[in-house]
């Protein structure tokens, strides 16, 4: 019955989700995107989608934007996600019994990935990729199982620009003289790797900005401080630049030596 309970109350809380995010610029700004620049989504009009950095639902306001954002693509003229093919990647041991009940409801698929690790997806089809607050190693992962031209090319990934992924995380890593680390061996070591894929792959990158200002005072913010327009701001449309990479007979030229970081 707590289940119930639980469950009624998030499904009430992402119909607002929903609202809120139908109703906002950004939601306006990437469906004029797309009816203007129909190449930039074309080749995966129809086709999956994986979801990966959500979050909990049941206890963050931002992850019920993102996954209400998820859904909505399925309305979009020229994208059309299948309705019945989005894939939501949830943490193991935190993903609740409301949490599984209202992501099934809403006809999504869940994949319980251990250890925050993205090792499974190997792409064999074109691709939508959802990735909000995607750890950056986690994307390496994801490139690494992917790591040649025409597997990367069924790849559309929305998310923050990898050049500023890898920004961020270049001084949590970095190696270099004066600079320490603010994590483990193990883990730095496992996280540079991953990161090679990024720093090697962010320079091929075709990157498509949605238009969208973030909001000038917070008072527009209706509920739990957040707002879709706050919470999306730094989202874009990403893909690789093929034709380039086709011309790299061995892709791992680009990865740079673990001893640069």
């Amino acid at each position: 019955m707590e289940v119930d309970g639980e469950y009624t109350a998030l499904m009430k809380d992402m119909d607002y989700a929903l609202e809120q995010v139908r109703a906002s610029k950004f939601l306006a700004d990437l469906i004029n995107q797309i009816q203007e620049k129909p190449e930039i989504v074309s080749n995966f009009k129809g086709r999956p989608m994986v979801v990966y950095g959500l979050g909990s639902i049941q206890f963050n306001y931002a992850a019920k934007f993102q996954l209400s954002l998820a859904l909505l693509l399925r309305e979009v003229m020229g994208l059309e996600i299948q309705k019945d093919r989005i894939t939501i990647c949830c943490d193991d041991i935190t993903l609740t019994l409301a949490e599984e009940k209202v992501i099934k409801a809403y006809g999504c698929h869940i994949v319980l990935v251990t250890d925050g690790r993205f090792r499974w997806v190997v792409v064999d089809e074109p691709t939508v990729f959802f990735l909000p607050f995607t750890r950056p190693e986690v994307l390496g992962d994801l490139l690494h199982m992917n790591w040649c031209p025409s597997r990367l090319e069924k790849m559309l990934i929305l998310g923050r620009s990898l050049k500023s992924m890898s920004e961020i995380l270049d001084p949590m890593v970095s190696c270099k003289e004066g600079h320490y680390p603010k994590m483990t061996v193990k883990k730095v070591s496992y996280i540079i790797d991953r990161l090679r894929y990024i720093w090697g792959i962010k320079e091929h990158t075709k990157v498509f900005k949605i238009t969208n200002k973030s909001p000038s005072s917070s008072s527009e913010s209706e509920s739990h401080d957040y707002n879709p327009e706050e919470i999306f701001q730094n989202l874009c449309w990403q893909v690789f630049n093929i034709k380039r990479l086709k011309s790299i007979q061995d892709m791992d030229i680009l990865l740079p030596s673990k001893t640069a970081f």
